[in-house]
């Protein structure tokens, strides 16, 4: 990913010359670039790395970022709406921290190969998020919102998440929103679904007596049959 690659150190006029130019911004670091409720939609990032970067209130929507690596950095209430994040980590090994996207907006957003272990995604709204094939073991969702009613309840027409072969061990779900959620293939050992709204998702290969707690959880009641037989109990 990022492994073993040098980085030089851009400077503050140089990175915002290379943005304007529409140039994508290779091999760099860019730890000390000022960030903070900065305006970078479309930004195009490839190798380059990012530590303690306070990217809070920063507009980064359809931004492209390959290979990147943040380190212990801040997105809370950023604009990360149609984002795209490949073969990127969120995650310092060494102080086994994640970075911190709470509140943040990343509506239609997708995350693919992606190292999210440890990170915090609390009360973030999430419409339409699509993260495959990650890591999110430890990750925070705590009343966060997966997914979203076009037009009101009436119209029963939803922009859903989609989570697939994603390993979230001992992440925390309390009190998200994930009704119509796509978690087919996802890892829940150990997570907590306290009061978790899994109405109309898909939950294929979900193990109910995997999770550590799903007191209060809701369900449609065609998944009913489904998750208690993942627990041993047959329906009649």
């Amino acid at each position: 990913m990022t492994k073993g690659l040098d980085f030089r150190t851009i400077e503050q006029a140089e990175f915002d010359r290379l943005y304007q130019q529409g140039a994508v911004i290779e091999d760099a670091d860019l730890s000390g670039i000022i960030w903070l409720q900065g305006t970078y939609p479309g930004l195009q990032l490839r190798h380059c790395r990012l530590v303690e970067a306070r990217l809070i209130e920063t507009l980064l929507e359809d931004g492209h970022f390959d290979s990147c690596l943040f380190l212990r950095c801040g997105f809370s209430r950023s604009l990360l709406s149609q984002a795209v994040f490949e073969k990127c980590s969120f995650f310092d090994g060494n102080d086994r921290k994640g970075c911190d996207f709470s509140y943040a907006t990343l509506r239609e957003a997708t995350f693919t190969h992606c190292n999210l272990s440890s990170c915090s995604f609390r009360g973030a709204t999430l419409y339409g998020l699509t993260m495959e094939d990650c890591k999110a073991q430890g990750a925070n969702f705590d009343g966060a919102t997966f997914s979203h009613l076009i037009g009101g309840r009436a119209s029963h027409v939803m922009t859903e998440a989609h989570l697939h072969r994603t390993n979230f061990d001992l992440a925390n779900f309390r009190g998200a929103d994930m009704s119509g959620t796509d978690l087919s293939g996802a890892y829940v050992d150990r997570a907590c679904f306290e009061d978790v709204d899994l109405r109309g998702a898909t939950l294929e290969g979900f193990d109910l007596g995997k999770v550590t707690s799903f007191q209060n959880m809701k369900v449609s009641e065609d998944q009913q049959a489904f998750l208690l037989q993942s627990i041993g109990i047959q329906v009649l």
